[in-house]
């Protein structure tokens, strides 16, 4: 049997070669790793070697799957899987296929069928909470070159042809891309679907409608809809540990995040015949992380990136895709088979690559969802890395990360760049396994000039100034306003300062209308008001059904000799000259029941919580009394500098980060003398929080931030 095997993969060595799909060296490794699994492998290709198959593209897909085992993982077998939930599935599936079949989407999202599901819950959960389960910890990192069976793996491959044959999409793909969506079985590694693509598609394809050219939307919003339906209906689950199917129907999944929905999600719809690709964005423009989402190949239209979670979430067709992906950096999919035009394939044989680049599989896409440009730099550095990189801006413990990489020509000493993305900060770096990330030249940000598309213009931060352009500078802030908590402030405009003696508010008077955008920390309006009312109510406007005040303090002056009192909240100090804290007169009146509404959100002195989930704020007193101001901030992310926290200083000096100072702010801002402009600096608070970001120093000792103000 190994002899008629070795002929027929020797026989078909120059249709493999042909397809760029696996060599047959590529084979003949992933079997030579296979080890007690290789009988296995070899099973599969013996399968699709036979004068059953009426040409032999069944046996490069077969070559394609085994070629590309290697770098992916596997969920134990079946004997390691917990009979009890797998039948607890069951008994949800067909509880729930009677409740929706032949249901329209409308009724699939209704209340009628939410409150069915959340009766039919408690029923499920009686189930869950008597079940003993036979729970045993599981390796989901195990090679899958080295456990998948045969029949998986035949399992799989006969499904995706017949997709090819039955599905409008699957049909229109290249060889290459089939065997990509519909043969691959792993994105991410470790993050394992137990089941092969014909089992994934017999579960859902009685909740989805069938695939045509023009609903792909629809069914992948029948897909959310399944997904969150099952949640609904299940509840919680009660594993510590991943099965690789099941979990995905419950809340509440251990250490399971957006790469996990992405890995699933793409599986099941490529098992639906809807190809669908695995991205993600390697970090973003300002803030820390990243996030994986799934994708249409282009080729069926340039439609917007999704995952289920989010019932709005379903593929729509972009007219402007530049825009919607504007906090990004450089985007990469996650691909089955190892990939050509990455820093793995192209490095040189003794090269280190940074972890988060190294992966055989990733492939940089940036430009199919963000505007780029090439971009050549001098390189002078002695290496004998055949890669350099640009990284950008990450606050956590690396402080820069590499997000795209260029081939260095060290003859010319230059280096290019084919996929930097416009309007972002980069370090310009190369790798050393000892040293780590190394700068080769300025910091810099490049734009493309608005009126002639062909110029760019690059803005350099200096590594060494003149001390003669040395400032004494003020810092207010450790990261810019958001544009989101900017718009959300500006929504308060029209809010309203209503009283009455009556608890329903008719009649009431109207004592102030906001006219401002307030500012992101605690300030003061004035009532012009000396008649005592028992109710006080603070409306958001009638435009705006969201209260978003994170904080709201009622005062009035210490002259009317209140008991019910307390000292209140200090208004924040941004210069010396303005010490006072704001009016030493007022002092702040509580209701009877403050104990029990101060951990409510407009109350818990957090910036970041509001209650925004009704459109008001009352103040109800046990008697009128007069309340003459109201302190309050909107909803924000408390970035500012916060006094008796600790704060470090840092200036990208001579290519690295460099500690200036710290100490602890004693007011709501920080002094720092004989700075340097444009040289790029970073606040860290050592106290708390996570947000933090780049800025330089103007001319007058300003702090201006890094896309916000210098772009």
């Amino acid at each position: 049997m190994r002899l008629i095997f070795t002929l027929i993969f020797l026989c078909c060595v120059h249709f493999l070669m042909a397809q760029n799909l696996a060599s047959p060296k590529a084979v003949e490794e992933a079997l030579a790793q296979a080890g007690n699994n290789r009988a296995a492998l070899e099973k599969v290709m013996q399968h699709y070697g036979t004068d059953n198959f009426r040409d032999s593209m069944h046996y490069k897909a077969a070559g394609f799957l085994i070629a590309n085992l290697p770098g992916h993982t596997s969920v134990e077998n079946s004997t390691g899987d917990d009979a009890a939930i797998i039948n607890i599935l069951k008994i949800a599936d067909s509880i729930y296929y009677r409740m929706v079949k032949d249901k329209s989407l409308d009724f699939l999202t209704s209340k009628a069928l939410t409150d069915s599901l959340a009766r039919t819950n408690k029923y499920m959960r009686s189930i869950i909470d008597t079940t003993h389960f036979n729970e045993r910890e599981k390796d989901n990192n195990l090679p899958a070159v080295e456990h998948l069976s045969a029949d998986f793996l035949i399992q799989q491959i006969d499904h995706a042809f017949w997709l090819r044959e039955n599905s409008v999409f699957v049909r229109q793909l290249a060889f290459t891309d089939f065997c990509e969506n519909t043969i691959g079985i792993q994105r991410v590694r470790g993050r394992n679907v137990r089941k092969p693509g014909k089992e994934l598609y017999l579960f859902f394809s009685k909740y989805l409608p069938d695939v045509t050219e023009s609903n792909m939307s629809e069914v992948i919003q029948y897909y959310n809809v399944t997904i969150d339906n099952f949640k609904k209906l299940l509840g919680r689950y009660p594993l510590s540990t991943r099965m690789g199917f099941e979990e995905f129907f419950f809340n509440g999944i251990p250490d399971f995040d957006c790469f996990d929905i992405t890995s699933f999600d793409s599986r099941v719809l490529n098992a639906m015949g809807i190809p669908t690709t695995a991205n993600y964005n390697i970090a973003y423009k300002m803030l820390q992380g990243k996030h994986s989402s799934c994708a249409i190949p282009t080729q069926f239209g340039h439609y917007a990136m999704f995952a289920s979670g989010n019932l709005d979430r379903v593929p729509e067709i972009m007219d402007m895709p530049y825009e919607k992906y504007d906090g990004w950096m450089n985007l990469y999919t996650l691909n089955y088979a190892v990939q050509q035009a990455n820093p793995y394939s192209l490095k040189n044989d003794k090269e280190t690559i940074p972890e988060n680049l190294s992966s055989p599989f990733i492939k940089d896409e940036t430009a199919l969802r963000i505007q780029t440009t090439s971009l050549t730099l001098p390189f002078k550095k002695k290496t004998n890395n055949k890669l350099a990189y640009l990284a950008t801006f990450n606050s956590g413990a690396t402080d820069i990360l590499p997000v795209t990489w260029g081939i260095i020509n060290s003859k010319k000493s230059k280096v290019l760049f084919e996929n930097v993305i416009p309007g972002r900060l980069y370090f310009p770096v190369y790798y050393d396994e000892d040293d780590g990330l190394i700068p080769f030249g300025d910091v810099f940000i490049l734009n493309i000039d608005s009126t002639n598309r062909n110029k760019r213009i690059v803005r350099k931060f200096a590594s060494k100034d003149k001390e003669a352009n040395r400032i004494d500078a003020v810092v207010t802030r450790k990261f810019p306003r958001k544009d989101k908590m900017i718009a959300l402030a500006k929504k308060l405009i029209g809010a309203v300062v209503l009283a009455s003696n009556n608890a329903k508010f008719t009649p009431c008077d109207t004592l102030y209308t906001l006219d401002f955008e307030p500012q992101p920390y605690l300030q003061d309006i004035t009532l012009n008001n000396t008649k005592p009312y028992k109710f006080y109510k603070v409306e958001a406007p009638r435009t705006n059904h969201s209260f978003t005040i994170a904080e709201i303090q009622f005062l009035t002056k210490k002259l009317y000799n209140y008991t019910n009192v307390m000292m209140p909240a200090a208004l924040p100090v941004f210069k010396s000259a303005d010490t006072s804290r704001g009016d030493t007169t007022l002092i702040r009146l509580i209701e009877s029941d403050y104990e029990k509404r101060k951990n409510y959100p407009e109350y818990d002195g957090k910036m970041g919580t509001a209650p925004s989930a009704y459109p008001s704020v009352t103040m109800r007193l046990s008697e009128p009394q007069v309340i003459t101001h109201i302190r309050f901030a909107p909803l924000n992310a408390d970035n500012g500098i916060t006094p008796g926290d600790s704060y470090q200083l840092l200036n990208f000096e001579l290519n690295e980060w460099k500690e200036i100072e710290t100490k602890v702010a004693q007011y709501n801002y920080l002094l720092f003398p004989k700075m340097y402009k444009n040289k790029l600096y970073w606040l860290k608070n050592l106290s708390r929080g996570k947000e933090e970001f780049p800025f330089i120093f103007d001319s007058e000792g300003n702090q201006r931030f890094i896309y916000t103000d210098v772009k």
